[in-house]
């Protein structure tokens, strides 16, 4: 149901950018905003049941090992291997960088564009995932503060919203170095709102 739910709002993202028009990072925070509104119709509150079963097999830490850093290795390398090296892929690095030049090429921009929405929202939804394993419930606010985080972490990485420039390599390294800066942060006994300040200016 989940990833079906994914599924839909990455299609509905695909149409709204191919077919309407409309910008891509205002249709991503409008889509977004209408998940957040349907996700408080059913569960208004944190709440919910994660079975033991569950955490072991997502959540589970070995020492200093935890799991999910092999589930986020091997993730990373299955979308490197994919966008550099199967069709699909590396027409969405070709769509990315000009999508006229695309078009010329004989690609269909507007299937691959709804593609790579839909692949976004999936991968959004299993980061959900990991994370109600990692606060041991459900709630619907907690993932607004990583709409920013998201948006840094691109930007950091060395990916242009122009286009034709960055790839996963640099994103990941702009995830790690965001996480760093956030545990730092933590360590430090940085106030929870300087880090809000901090990532703004990150931003910029």
């Amino acid at each position: 149901m989940l990833f079906r739910s994914a599924v839909l709002f990455g299609l509905l993202n695909g149409l709204v950018v191919t077919k309407l028009r409309i910008h891509p990072m205002i249709a991503t925070i409008c889509t977004g905003l209408i998940g957040s509104g349907i996700a408080l119709l059913i569960m208004s509150s944190p709440g919910g049941y994660i079975s033991y079963s569950s955490l072991t097999f997502l959540a589970a830490s070995f020492g200093a090992f935890r799991l999910p850093m092999l589930y986020f290795i091997l993730i990373s390398l299955g979308l490197y291997f994919y966008l550099r090296h199967i069709r699909s892929g590396r027409y969405i690095y070709a769509v990315g960088g000009n999508p006229k030049s695309a078009e010329a090429a004989g690609i269909n921009v507007g299937r691959i564009t709804i593609l790579a929405y839909i692949l976004g929202s999936l991968l959004a939804a299993l980061g959900g995932v990991f994370l109600v394993c990692r606060i041991y419930s459900g709630d619907p606010t907690i993932g607004n503060p990583f709409t920013l985080d998201s948006v840094i972490v691109v930007l950091i990485g060395g990916t242009s919203f122009l286009g034709g420039i960055g790839g996963i390599g640099g994103t990941i390294a702009g995830a790690l170095l965001l996480a760093l800066v956030a545990n730092l942060l933590n360590l430090l006994h940085i106030q929870p709102f300087y880090h809000y300040i901090i990532r703004g200016l990150l931003f910029v």
